[in-house]
């Protein structure tokens, strides 16, 4: 039906051979995606309007709920065309996950929204932090969202928070025709699985003044989705100052093995492109273990949190580290991000050349990795 009358299909397919049968299975599902595919462009300012149109109309029915399909269209939307945009090599990596990352914003925002309506409740200190990929804006096609909610009031106070909370983690959590809007994880709080969804902000540093090395890590790539301006100027502060004192562990680079090879064990096997030797994650980590090797010649910086892979090498550490070998680090990390999408669309018969593509670089990322952090 779709190919019938659509000329412009068929031309776009038949140069696109490499993921045509997703695509095609893509549109089948939605084939109201095809007038956007082909004829919108799709940046920042649209995905803010449809935000605003799509927030404005759920608000007015009495029971979103029913309404949630609507805001897995909008997520369906857009990363579709973000995807076929990058795949057309008409945005970037960078640009493909920043607008990931915007969608999953919107979504997260009028998430929140419809729970404070819902309970008619509107609080003025209660904020979002969002943490991980999520967090610095390098989400992928499946990235989770890491969050953790924080408050301003007392901690006796908090319970008040709980049923807006409640409603937040259902509408994510809601099966819509199309899935879960997004798998939200909440272990990053403070005792993690075992501690509270929402944290008071002074128990919360208490907390971090005596937490793991690698608790105080993520800290890295952090950032406010929902916060007043106070709070947001007050969180930076604080999270930079804790990152500052990292410098101060012991044996750094130990320290960044030991998690390394934690987490590359617990995933052996299942995460060939993110978390195996010489993958992303050695990528994250070295990026990370020089920031904080350099991190007293880079005080006087003028750098926000959160702190990308790409900012770390090409921004903060340019002057202090072989450019060249930077560089190299930050063109592998963009060309696994692309691996990682054409792995969730290609077909089988591809997916041996690009793990074979992936084993190359893996080899030439654990040789730099290796090179600074002595194993």
């Amino acid at each position: 039906y779709l190919l019938r009358d659509n000329f412009k299909l068929i031309e776009f397919l038949s140069k696109n051979s490499d993921y045509s049968s997703w695509l095609m299975n893509e549109l089948s599902k939605f084939p109201y995606l095809f007038d956007e595919l082909i004829y919108e462009k799709l940046d920042e300012s649209v995905i803010k309007e449809k935000y605003s149109n799509l927030l404005s109309f759920l608000l007015k029915k009495e029971n979103f709920f029913e309404s949630l399909n609507l805001l897995a269209d909008f997520k369906i939307s857009c990363v579709l065309i973000s995807t076929i945009s990058l795949l057309e090599n008409k945005i970037s990596i960078n640009e493909y996950s920043n607008l990931l990352s915007l969608t999953a914003d919107s979504i997260v925002k009028i998430s929140f929204k419809l729970s404070c309506h819902h309970n008619n409740f509107f609080p003025d200190k209660l904020n979002l932090v969002a943490f991980g990929r999520y967090g610095s804006k390098e989400m992928g096609p499946n990235s989770d969202l890491d969050l953790l909610f924080l408050c301003e009031d007392n901690f006796f106070e908090s319970n008040k928070y709980y049923p807006l909370i409640k409603t937040f983690t259902n509408i994510l959590s809601t099966i819509t025709h199309f899935g879960k809007l997004y798998k939200v994880d909440f272990r990053l709080r403070p005792n993690g699985d075992q501690g509270f969804l929402l944290s008071n902000f002074n128990s919360f540093l208490k907390y971090h003044d005596s937490s793991a090395f690698w608790e105080k890590l993520v800290f890295t790539r952090s950032r406010i989705i929902i916060g007043n301006k106070d709070f947001k100027n007050s969180f930076n502060e604080t999270i930079k100052n804790i990152v500052f004192n990292l410098v101060k562990v012991t044996n750094l680079s130990q320290e960044i093995l030991s998690i390394r090879n934690k987490i590359i064990n617990h995933f052996k096997g299942k995460s060939l492109l993110r978390k195996s030797e010489g993958s992303m994650i050695d990528i994250e980590f070295l990026s990370q273990y020089l920031l904080l090797k350099n991190i007293d010649s880079l005080k006087n910086s003028n750098f926000e949190i959160p702190l990308s892979v790409d900012f770390i090498l090409l921004k903060l550490l340019d002057k202090h580290v072989d450019h060249f070998d930077l560089k190299k680090v930050n063109d592998y990390y963009k060309k696994f991000r692309i691996l990682e999408l054409k792995k969730s669309i290609y077909p089988e018969n591809k997916l041996i050349q690009l793990e074979n593509e992936a084993l190359s670089m893996k080899n030439k990322v654990l040789f730099l990795f290796n090179k600074y952090i002595s194993c």
